[in-house]
């Protein structure tokens, strides 16, 4: 019988406790002495039909050793016998993991086969979304393809983008504060010497209804797309949709799935939420930025709910509800979907009463989320020092491999980076390197650097 046991030591350790006890012929108390002695065998003519050296127990106490622990051995001759040993376990998060069979079924389920089916360096897209997490799933799921992607977060700062720069494509979320993405295309059409006339502008929802195609095509948008965003749609839009001059082909090929394990996190479904990012280290940075701003987030929707703003607690509630849907939190996200179409109609006394558990729900998520966030704060034991010197010759080498367009090579040596003690004042920079690199950010990296 196998038997496995845990004592919380402090907020970082815990101590593991494994048995295993038989119901064989057991062990004299005189002979239990000798079990750690190499090439011994107890009862030897008794068990001479069982195959084997006597190194077993010996190896197995010298493995203990080297883990600052030791095995006991409790038998009763010709009943049993039972061998245990206890070793500490550093914590980084508290929250059980549940099944790990099942999660690890449905990492594996949710592992997408990803490889980039085209690459166009010479090639720049427009995003325009008033969410942040959805302008950086964008960014991290094009970073393969060499795309420059400029990102802008409402339809004033678009109307400056295209007047200075030509893009092959611009994605222009529909509900947005303000300005909408119907408002900020018709505008766009409207300026004088329009540098971007005839770009295909793509509408982006969160709300795709019958009809949604040909409302956005009557508005005067090209195509639509829908969020949360699937990397090979958007990859398969701007396949249909950029110059075929400024796309180079890459051979279909399959790269290895990311066995992708997660805490089970109440109220998100940790496998969807990696399926919608693309990632694990992506579902990390989007997770962060949906609690980073939930205070701020919910303390506008309760203004506006008291101040029967409908409009913009609409666009809001909107928002709410396509970052819900991208990190797996389907109980939030139908709450924001059923409280947005309260407010569109509008029916005030049903938002008046809804708002209070949906903002109730919103934070009581973010504060699941935290701890998952932070559990990577404590340095690991033993984690090795990084000298000025190899830091910043490592920021050099991440620099010259941007350059390149190397986004692979830049991502690893920042991982490696990762398991060593980056020098104090430098734990800003290294921060925002990793977050830029998995974002795919090629701009910011190389002011940051």
């Amino acid at each position: 019988t196998l038997a496995l046991g845990w004592q919380k030591i402090d907020d970082y350790s815990a101590e593991l406790r494994i048995s295993v006890k038989d119901t064989g012929i057991g062990i004299k108390e005189e002979d239990i002495g000798r079990l750690s002695t190499a090439f011994e065998r107890i009862e030897e003519e008794r068990n001479r039909s069982i195959e084997g050296t006597g190194l077993g127990l010996s190896i197995v106490r010298q493995l203990l050793g080297m883990m600052g622990s030791r095995l006991e051995v409790r038998s009763t001759y010709g009943s049993g016998s039972e061998f245990s040993f206890s070793v500490t376990q550093r914590i980084v998060w508290w929250e059980p993991v549940g099944s790990f069979a099942e999660n690890y079924r449905k990492a594996m389920m949710n592992s997408v086969r990803y490889r980039e089916s085209f690459h166009a360096p010479d090639a720049r897209i427009l995003v325009v979304d008033d969410t942040k997490m959805n302008l950086t799933v964008i960014q991290g799921f094009l970073k393969r393809t060499l795309l420059q992607v400029d990102v802008v977060e409402n339809g004033a700062d678009m109307l400056n983008y295209v007047q200075q720069k030509k893009y092959d494509v611009i994605f222009i979320d529909h509900y947005m504060p303000g300005m909408d993405g119907i408002e900020a295309l018709h505008r766009m059409r409207q300026l004088p010497g329009n540098v971007n006339a005839g770009v295909p502008c793509i509408a982006l929802t969160a709300n795709a209804v019958a009809g949604a195609r040909e409302m956005y095509l009557a508005e005067g948008f090209t195509d639509y797309l829908t969020k949360p965003v699937d990397s090979s749609k958007l990859e398969q839009m701007l396949l249909d949709y950029l110059p075929e001059s400024a796309v180079i082909r890459v051979k279909a090929e399959e790269r290895p799935p990311e066995a992708v394990m997660l805490p089970e996190i109440e109220g998100i479904d940790t496998a969807a939420a990696v399926a919608n990012c693309g990632s694990a280290a992506l579902f990390r940075e989007i997770a962060d930025e949906f609690c980073a701003g939930t205070e701020e987030r919910a303390s506008q929707i309760e203004g506006y709910a008291r101040q029967r703003d409908y409009k913009n607690y609409t666009v809001l509630v909107h928002a709410l509800k396509s970052s819900a849907r991208l990190i797996g939190a389907a109980e939030l996200a139908g709450r924001a979907a059923e409280l947005e179409a309260l407010g569109s109609r509008p029916d005030a006394a049903a938002v008046a009463e809804g708002t209070p558990a949906l903002l109730a729900l919103y934070r009581s998520l973010s504060g699941r989320l935290r701890p998952y966030l932070e559990r990577e704060l404590p340095q690991p034991q033993g984690r090795i020092p990084m000298t000025r010197e190899q830091f910043d010759g490592a920021v050099a080498d991440v620099k010259q491999c941007i350059l390149a367009f190397d986004f692979d090579t830049a991502e690893e040596i920042v991982r490696m980076m990762g398991q060593y003690t980056v020098p104090v004042g430098k734990e800003t920079k290294f921060q925002r390197m990793r977050k830029y690199i998995f974002a795919g950010d090629r701009d910011a990296l190389l002011n940051l650097l």
